[in-house]
């Protein structure tokens, strides 16, 4: 274990010119008020499910090979501008549409969305 305060916040991560326009213009883009959990589907459980039935009707089940990792690198910065052009987005376009101000509580219905919707944080610890 170690103390909270040796752990690197990113204070010392350099931001390129425009990054956060970038970053604020796709976020706007994705962003949606209302959570639609119906859009979205469990492709785990289907294929385990499959697993069993075939299972179940005596067929055997042969397990894939894993995929090969594939080392590509790509530039991050290029690739969210790539994302925000097909969505026919420019940075004056996210800049214009930064998010309203946080202000007290947020409403509700809203909050609890929010919550459901969003990943849950993770620790990062760095390595010495």
């Amino acid at each position: 274990m170690r103390d909270f305060g040796e752990i690197d916040k990113g204070e010392s991560a350099k931001i390129r010119e425009g990054e956060i326009d970038l970053a604020l213009q796709l976020i706007n883009g994705l962003a949606n008020q209302t959570f639609s959990p119906e859009r979205y589907t469990d492709e785990y459980r289907h294929r385990v499910l499959e697993m069993i039935n075939k299972k179940v009707e005596g067929q055997e089940i042969t397990v894939a090979e894993p995929a090969a990792p594939r080392a590509q690198v790509i530039d991050l910065m290029e690739a969210l501008k790539e994302s925000l052009a097909k969505r026919g987005l420019s940075p004056e376009d996210a800049a214009a549409k930064k998010p309203p101000a946080k202000t007290g509580a947020a409403p509700a219905a809203r909050s609890k969305t929010a919550a459901a919707a969003a990943p849950k944080k993770r620790a990062q610890a760095g390595r010495k």
